[in-house]
């Protein structure tokens, strides 16, 4: 598209969105304006809009704007439209029913995680996330199985722009530490998150590949270390991967 057709608020607009989509927590508009070093009041006007429309809300406690209803909306009809999500979501309810933990499916996006489908437990204590949700590519169980499987090319420029914030006291704490764990998760097939990312959540996680072999994400399971610890970790991992190795053969990979 030529340059004449660029209607830059359109993009002001759009940029305002993905900030907002980045922090889960959500922005205000003084942030905002001077992540994405815009006027003041022109941000205040686009995110006016944004939230008359339903795509944006405005938290009351904290007066930052986050997604709203519409942008839910959006992301749950992107997902269904997409033919290998519909294909795998059988197989991810399948898992939670035997673990009776929350399921989720994740795939990486510019050295994130985006979880684009979970199934939730329904037990009354569990993990809180949601679809469109991101987190850290380097400390969480989706994260590190997708990371371990990258091309090389990939996996290097991706590690090598990895701030390494600590989380919790568990999170990894530099580049060589990381790509021992990844060494160790590529061959064994699965990662684990010991409270690396959130206190008191354990995980563990598998890759998902495509027809051609191709990394599509991993899946995970995860919830409070009160019942996935130590004891039975390794084998909820196991049944994880079987999973994962289910859904790959779904989707000829093998």
């Amino acid at each position: 598209m030529g340059n004449s057709l660029r209607n830059t608020s359109a993009v002001k607009v759009l940029r305002i969105l993905e900030e907002i989509v980045k922090n889960e927590n959500g922005l205000g508009v003084t942030e905002l304006a001077n992540n994405l070093d815009l006027n003041k009041s022109t941000t205040y006007r686009f995110l006016a809009t944004l939230e008359e429309e339903g795509y944006l809300e405005q938290n009351s406690s904290t007066e930052n704007y986050v997604i709203g209803t519409k942008l839910f909306e959006f992301s749950s009809k992107v997902v269904n439209q997409t033919n290998w999500t519909k294909a795998i979501h059988p197989y991810l309810l399948s898992l939670k029913s035997k673990i009776q933990e929350t399921v989720h499916l994740g795939i990486e996006d510019n050295g994130e995680v985006v979880y684009i489908d979970k199934v939730e437990s329904d037990r009354s204590i569990r993990m809180y996330s949601k679809i469109g949700r991101r987190s850290p590519i380097f400390c969480t169980g989706v994260g590190k199985a997708i990371l371990a499987f990258l091309p090389p090319a990939t996996q290097k420029e991706i590690i090598d722009n990895i701030p390494f914030k600590r989380f919790t006291p568990n999170t990894v704490a530099n580049k060589e530490e990381l790509m021992k764990e990844l060494k160790k998760i590529k061959a064994q097939g699965y990662s684990l998150d010991r409270e690396e990312h959130e206190e008191g959540v354990n995980c563990a996680a598998a890759p998902v590949f495509n027809f051609e072999g191709k990394l599509l994400g991993a899946i995970s399971v995860a919830g409070p270390k009160s019942r996935i610890n130590d004891e039975n970790l390794l084998d909820l991992a196991a049944t994880v991967k079987e999973t994962a190795t289910l859904i790959s053969k779904r989707l000829g990979s093998l």
